[in-house]
């Protein structure tokens, strides 16, 4: 392990130190301090092109530019030599994929994309009055982090009926009214294998993909926030490390994150309080980071888990959501015949009694007595 993925993974002990339950917020200069030394030695940086991560790491290429700590899935000790497959990535949590005999094996695609997400997504850079185009959209992380197709066998939108032309399946896909059942199969695109994998492996079951632990970018974040919290406002240094980041999107013209709220926000001040400034960067982790498995312990160390999952019926992030189907049977209406499909909360329907709810004991995790009992200096949870 090199030492530029020492101090990456050190800084976020110290952003997890700082953060909720334990609340030692003199880690924050400890965490600053530590992303400093990594920044400034010059090791690292972030790739120009975003999608060539996702190339990368789906032909095995580790890339020390912004990889800091990945994970590889080979078996060196098996019949097949080290390019034996022994992973899931892309696999499990890739873009469905159906199996072509002699040409590729099926990715089951069984990590789907909640659609909310993906539409709060595709509406944030929207100006006002302004609708969603693929060929449009300002961050150009979303078509690359959420697949809205799948190969069965080419790539097809899931929006596509059976008797839709090429053009009707994208307006479909850009209607949030329209084919909301369909969109619910979603998934991430970050490890898309049959778009990036160049040496086929026909398996239906594992991969050689590999995995990112830690990332440049998550570290500029985590830098970034340690800055913001140790000072009452944002620094010019807060900004320019965030900024980095969101220029790799394409986000903000003029590269000033500050104009882009002050000329298109409704919040125009937003960037010049810490608390605004906290809730930029906790969002840019959550789009910048997608998928790849760091965003419920963000949630745990800002203690913002339970204000999503409040337990409150009326809260819309608590509610228990599902599609109800109706065929509809009215002459002249466009959907005459048809099978639409509308929101409703399972809670009214009676299918679910109680809404989602994070309470202070999923902060926790549970330690085994075997270690307590090895070391006195260890306490237990207080739910434990």
């Amino acid at each position: 392990m090199s030492k530029g993925a020492v101090l990456g993974l050190l800084t976020k002990v110290y952003a997890t130190w700082a953060g909720y339950p334990v609340k030692d917020h003199t880690k924050w200069a400890e965490a600053a301090k530590t992303a400093k030394v990594l920044v400034e030695s010059q090791k690292h940086d972030l790739l120009n092109d975003f999608e060539q991560l996702w190339d990368n790491t789906c032909n095995g290429v580790w890339d020390p530019t912004e990889s800091l700590i990945e994970i590889s899935f080979y078996s060196p000790t098996a019949s097949g030599g080290a390019s034996d497959p022994c992973g899931r990535i892309g696999k499990w949590n890739g873009v469905k994929t159906t199996m072509l005999a002699g040409e590729r094996g099926s990715c089951a695609g069984n990590v789907k994309v909640v659609h909310p997400f993906v539409l709060k997504w595709r509406e944030k850079d929207l100006a006002d009055g302004e609708v969603y185009h693929p060929e449009t959209v300002k961050d150009k992380r979303l078509n690359l982090s959420v697949a809205n197709y799948q190969y069965n066998p080419n790539k097809v939108l899931y929006a596509k009926g059976k008797s839709d032309t090429d053009k009707k399946a994208l307006e479909n896909d850009a209607d949030s009214k329209l084919k909301n059942k369909e969109k619910q199969n979603y998934t991430p695109a970050k490890w898309d294998i049959e778009k990036y994998v160049k040496n086929k492996l026909i398996n239906n079951d594992k991969s050689n993909v590999n995995w990112y632990f830690l990332r440049y970018a998550d570290v500029l974040l985590l830098y970034a926030e340690a800055l913001n919290e140790l000072n009452e406002t944002p620094t010019t240094d807060v900004y320019y490390y965030v900024q980095q980041v969101r220029n790799k999107a394409g986000l903000d013209e003029g590269g000033s994150l500050v104009n882009t709220w002050r000329n298109h926000s409704n919040r125009p001040d937003k960037p010049t309080t810490q608390r605004g400034m906290r809730e930029i960067i906790q969002k840019e982790r959550m789009i910048e980071l997608a998928f790849e498995g760091h965003r419920w312990w963000d949630l745990k160390r800002w203690m913002e888990a339970d204000n999503i999952w409040t337990g409150n019926e009326n809260d819309r992030t608590a509610q228990r959501l599902g599609l109800w189907p109706y065929r509809v049977v009215a002459d002249g209406d466009a959907n005459n015949g048809k099978w639409v499909f509308v929101e409703k909360n399972m809670q009214t329907l009676d299918l679910w009694r109680k809404p989602l709810k994070c309470t202070d004991v999923q902060y926790y995790s549970e330690i085994d007595n075997g270690w307590i009992n090895n070391n006195p200096k260890l306490v237990k949870n207080p739910y434990q």
